[in-house]
C-alpha cells in the first residue's frame, strides 16, 4: 500500500473538515432545533405590544433562555385586579395603561391546579387549568391559567404579583430561534423569512426597529 505524504494527508484532512462544516450548515437550515441560538438576558421574557387595535388585537414575543422564540398575534387585553376573599375585581385597562370604567366583580375558587370563575353561576362558569407550577410566596391565583375560548381556540389568563392580569387569545402562533449580538436581533421562525432587527431596552420596554426604521414598542409582562 502506497503511503500518503504529509502534504496529501493535510489536504485530505482540510477537505474532510470543509465537508463537515458544509453538512453542519445544511443541518442548521433544515432543522432549527439542531443549532443552538445565542440568547440575551435583556431579551428573555414575555413582551406584549404597547400598540393595540380598537378590538384589542396585538402581537406578542416570548424569548427563552435557550434561544427559542415564539411569536403570537391575537386578542391581548390587560386588566387591573384585586382579590378580596373569594371575590376578584377586574378593571379593564386602556391601551395607555389607564383604568377605564369597565369593571366586574366575580367569585372564584381554586382547587389544586384548577381555577373556577363564577362556580355557582352555571351560565358564567369558567374552568381553567394551571400552566406550570405555583409561584412561591404569592397568592394561589398568581400564574398562568389556560382554557378553551368560546371561539374554539386556546386562551390564557396571566395573573401577576403586581395586580395586573392579562388575557391572551392567540389566533396565530409561530415558533423558531433567535440570536442576539449587541444591538442586533436575528429571528428565524418556521416557514418564514429570517428577520434582522435592531433592539434596545428602555426600562421595562423593548424597542424593535426593522429595516425601514419603523419602531415597535413592547412591554415586559412579569409574574
Amino acid at each position: 500500500m502506497k503511503l500518503r505524504s504529509a502534504s496529501e494527508l493535510q489536504r485530505w484532512a482540510d477537505q474532510y473538515m470543509n465537508e463537515l462544516r458544509r453538512v453542519a450548515g445544511l443541518i442548521c437550515l433544515v432543522s432549527l432545533s439542531v443549532c443552538p441560538a445565542v440568547a440575551d438576558d435583556g431579551l428573555v421574557g414575555m413582551w406584549s405590544s404597547s400598540s393595540r387595535t380598537k378590538g384589542g388585537l396585538a402581537p406578542q414575543w416570548i424569548f427563552s433562555k435557550d434561544g427559542n422564540a415564539t411569536h403570537t398575534f391575537g386578542a391581548l387585553v390587560d386588566f387591573k385586579y384585586e382579590v378580596n376573599g373569594s371575590q376578584i375585581k377586574q378593571v379593564l385597562l386602556g391601551p395607555d395603561g389607564a383604568e377605564t370604567k369597565d369593571a366586574s366583580v366575580s367569585e372564584f375558587m381554586i382547587d389544586g391546579n384548577t381555577l373556577t370563575m363564577n362556580p355557582r353561576t352555571p351560565d358564567r362558569k369558567q374552568v381553567m387549568k394551571r400552566v406550570g407550577k405555583p409561584i412561591e410566596s404569592a397568592h394561589p391565583i398568581v400564574g398562568e391559567w389556560t382554557y378553551t375560548h368560546y371561539t374554539g381556540g386556546p386562551a390564557q389568563m396571566r395573573y401577576s404579583r403586581g395586580g395586573i392580569v392579562q388575557l391572551s387569545v392567540p389566533f396565530q402562533t409561530v415558533s423558531g430561534i433567535y440570536r442576539a449580538n449587541q444591538a442586533t436581533l436575528s429571528i428565524t421562525l418556521r416557514d418564514q423569512q429570517p428577520m434582522n432587527l435592531k433592539f434596545r431596552r428602555e426600562k421595562d420596554f423593548l424597542v424593535l426597529t426593522d429595516g425601514d426604521a419603523k419602531e415597535s414598542k413592547y412591554q415586559r409582562f412579569d409574574y
